[in-house]
């Protein structure tokens, strides 16, 4: 069964379940019925960007150590991390599917205390607790408007 919300985004492409709700297939590897910024099909996996867009923002040979911050996405959270360097992750990832693949023995991911809401924790000068966020605007837009 999916999501109502997600009718309008082509994941209704399945028979009806026993109740009559909505399904997807799960073949990822298919058009969404969207267009990339470059007017090319977009599959569901793959980014609105331009093929050389998306790839001119990633590296396979980045220096960075560590994504910091609680990372939301409705559908897949997905990369491949050297962690040979050190890399990890600090804060918390939310995602329906994950998917990290990396190098070395052992990929850190450290949870931020704070997101506990826990008054026993020692003071570090910052909120403890997450207050629940509220939406304040949506808006779609291409990377030269983005604000």
């Amino acid at each position: 069964m999916i999501d109502p919300t997600d009718l309008s985004l082509g994941y209704d492409n399945y028979a009806p379940d026993a109740q009559g709700r909505p399904q997807f297939d799960g073949n990822y590897d298919q058009s969404d019925g969207g267009l990339k910024l470059d007017g090319t099909q977009r599959k569901f996996y793959e980014s609105t960007l331009s093929n050389t867009d998306f790839q001119a923002l990633v590296s396979m040979n980045s220096t960075w150590t560590a994504i910091e911050g609680v990372i939301f996405t409705n559908h897949l959270f997905a990369g491949a991390i050297n962690s040979s360097i050190g890399a990890g992750i600090r804060g918390a990832i939310v995602a329906r599917d994950e998917s990290i693949s990396f190098t070395g023995s052992m990929l850190g991911i450290a949870h931020d205390l704070r997101l506990l809401d826990n008054s026993a924790l020692p003071y570090v000068g910052l909120p403890i607790g997450v207050q629940r966020p509220q939406l304040i605007a949506w808006q779609e837009c291409r990377p030269a408007s983005c604000p």
